[in-house]
């Protein structure tokens, strides 16, 4: 039997998401280079950011010892954090907090569980009112990724 993690990274729906998010907001960072002085990078908010976060959130309540139902309900946080970012980076969270209502009935998972979540998703960005471990344990991974085509600049011309 699947879990409501696995049920939601072979949702079409999602996958279509995370297929358009990038180019979305590459779209929206071309055009502001393009009519502004600034010169902002290109990021990765897509597909293997999102599961660079899940993977680091799984491991983070995994070493505290979490039981699996919140190492689930953090991976689903961690798959669901950025969705927002087709809409553009601007209160990206709150948007993807309330898209990620859209999945709430593809999975067996309570309302509790979806408050967690997305109250995670909400507040990833700023690490305001921090209160589960799923919710810590997603600010830390999003915050650590890092990696080259991660990192973001912001030049003036």
């Amino acid at each position: 039997m699947s879990t409501p993690y696995e049920i939601l990274t072979n949702d079409v729906r999602l996958n279509a998401l995370f297929d358009s998010v990038n180019y979305r907001l590459n779209e929206l960072i071309n055009f502001i280079n393009k009519t502004t002085d600034i010169n902002y990078s290109h990021g990765c908010h897509g597909r293997y950011h999102a599961m660079y976060v899940v993977n680091v959130t799984e491991h983070i309540l995994r070493s505290l010892s979490y039981d699996e139902h919140t190492v689930e309900l953090g991976k689903i946080a961690g798959l669901l954090h950025d969705i927002g970012n087709i809409y553009g980076r601007v209160d990206h969270a709150r948007v993807g907090a309330i898209m990620c209502a859209e999945f709430f009935g593809k999975v067996d998972l309570t309302i509790e569980d979806w408050q967690i979540i997305q109250n995670a998703i909400l507040e990833h960005s700023n690490g305001d009112n921090i209160n589960s471990a799923v919710h810590a344990a997603l600010l830390i991974a999003d915050k650590i990724d890092m990696s080259k085509g991660r990192v973001v600049s912001v030049k003036r011309t």
